[in-house]
């Protein structure tokens, strides 16, 4: 079987599918029109699969960022003490 041009399964593709995503939330409704309810089935679950592995990868992402900006936040505090504690401990030898 031929594959189709990527331009053609689109638009295909397109007027087969109605994806909403619900007012502030990140839930999707997933409708797909086909003859075939086993293609139609198919459709739908690749959509959700791939929207959960963006999602999945979008909060990771977001995530490591704030552990990122932590992280470099406690080293600064870190070196705030350690200049705070030479100091302290120049005081006591003079």
């Amino acid at each position: 079987m031929d594959e189709l041009p990527l331009d053609l399964t689109y638009t295909i593709l397109k007027g087969k599918i109605d994806v909403r995503q619900s007012r502030n939330t990140s839930l999707i409704e997933i409708r797909v029109i086909s003859e075939d309810k086993n293609e139609a089935a198919n459709i739908a679950n690749e959509i959700a699969r791939v929207y959960r592995e963006t999602r999945l990868h979008q909060r990771l992402a977001m995530s490591r960022s704030g552990i990122a900006s932590l992280t470099n936040k406690w080293a600064e505090q870190d070196q705030v003490v350690k200049d705070l504690q030479k100091q302290v401990d120049k005081l006591r030898t003079t």
